[in-house]
């Protein structure tokens, strides 16, 4: 994430982009170049869809995800 900015926080929660990121991960390294290490380039990020609901919706999901989360892990442990 330090590779991010933040900007205008009226329009995109930080978080939520965050969570965005992680999801889309595994789709993106299939998208991207390198050979052992796969590189994504900011002309890829700059241009790959980001959907941007309202910055109050975007604080709801990112309030589901951490509130759901603790129970994804004990999933996981099992």
């Amino acid at each position: 994430m330090a590779l991010f900015k933040p900007i205008n926080s009226q329009l995109l929660n930080m978080e939520y982009l965050y969570w965005f990121l992680q999801l889309e991960q595994d789709f993106m390294k299939k998208k991207v170049n390198g050979g052992v290490q796969s590189f994504v380039s900011l002309t890829f990020l700059r241009n790959y869809p980001l959907p941007l609901p309202p910055l109050a919706e975007q604080k709801r999901i990112v309030e589901k995800i951490e509130e759901l989360l603790p129970y994804t892990n004990q999933l996981v442990k099992k």
